[in-house]
């Protein structure tokens, strides 16, 4: 197998075994209990996908998307992009957070106005070295 063909076996994302819990009540005298916001979720995103998560209000999602970003600690699993563990020896977070972007659900706050839908969505490859001509094209594929 090449290892183009490789870099496309293999997922851009994987999720093991994501786990978050909150502790709640703890006091002096008490263990307290743990609220458990995600509970041992996996999932693969491949090239070229995308990921949406949808659910009631509270159920988790918005938690999900912040542990995949290391904008909070996991209690338990791995987040893995290209093979490589985030936020360890082979992968920073700051390479990572050039690499992937979170759109939260307002999306108000996450675009910028100014800019068209078009040009918001070719911004992306052309920061990875795709001629805005070609970053136009798949925007009006999408």
């Amino acid at each position: 197998m090449s290892r183009n063909e490789m870099s496309k076996a293999t997922p851009l994302l994987s999720v093991k075994g994501l786990v978050k819990h909150f502790p709640v009540g703890k006091s002096l005298f008490s263990a307290g209990t743990a609220v458990r916001a995600v509970d041992g979720l996996d999932f693969n995103v491949m090239r070229g996908e995308t990921l949406g998560i949808v659910g009631e209000s509270g159920c988790g999602k918005s938690t999900v998307a912040r542990l995949v970003m290391h904008l909070m600690g996991v209690t338990q699993g791995e987040i893995l992009f290209e093979a490589k563990r985030v936020g360890s020896n082979d992968l920073s977070l700051r390479e990572f957070r050039r690499q992937v972007q979170m759109v939260f659900q307002d999306s108000y706050a996450s675009l910028n106005p100014r800019l068209t839908v078009e040009s918001s969505i070719a911004f992306g490859p052309q920061v990875h070295g795709v001629t805005r001509k070609e970053a136009v094209e798949k925007a009006h594929d999408l």
